[in-house]
């Protein structure tokens, strides 16, 4: 077994075998902090990146901005339309745009509408086209 000198190290140590065994034994946080012997601030702060990690892999790494894109895309919106239904300038959506095709390794918004929905992404409803 590893040990620490300095007392970061120490929690540094800690938190991090506190971490993969919460990862592999599928218990909770509260109980990996305690079985490692963390504070209740370092139990919060292993809660709260447990709960970060598990929303960035259901939304396959996107961001809040780039879902809001991907659903206006699925909704057939062209960047225009997805700009004046968010309020946001053309560009910006374009370029949250490009990110999310990157992030999802396709080349075309129909690729992107269909990565979407087969991997359930938490989509936003867009009104229905006129």
């Amino acid at each position: 077994m590893m040990t620490a000198d300095k007392p970061q190290e120490r929690v540094l140590l800690k938190r991090n075998m506190g971490t993969a065994y919460f990862s592999t034994r599928r218990i909770n946080a509260r109980q990996a902090g305690e079985a490692f012997g963390l504070t209740e601030e370092e139990i919060e702060t292993l809660c709260r990146e447990r709960d970060a990690s598990k929303r960035k892999a259901s939304n396959c790494g996107l961001t809040v901005r780039e879902l809001l894109i991907v659903s206006g895309v699925v909704a057939e919106y062209s960047d225009g339309e997805i700009a004046e239904h968010l309020g946001l300038n053309q560009a910006t959506v374009t370029h949250h745009l490009l990110n999310a095709m990157d992030k999802a390794e396709v080349s075309t918004r129909e690729n992107l509408a269909r990565f979407a929905v087969n991997h359930a992404l938490p989509l936003t409803e867009f009104p229905e086209k006129k």
